[in-house]
């Protein structure tokens, strides 16, 4: 029992440090956000563009 315990307890380890940044932080920090600024950017631009 105790070496399925500590197995987990890798797993887990190994799953918050390695995998979850790559498939979590990586898109909620850097992808969203740009993706957000691109989207504001293009529907903000009609408005102060001068007329002729």
């Amino acid at each position: 029992m105790e070496n399925a315990r500590i197995s987990g307890w890798q797993l887990h380890v190994y799953k918050g440090l390695k995998i979850i940044p790559f498939t979590l932080h990586l898109p909620f920090q850097i992808v969203i956000p740009a993706l957000l600024l691109v989207i504001a950017f293009l529907r903000n631009r009609k408005k102060y563009s001068p007329s002729l």
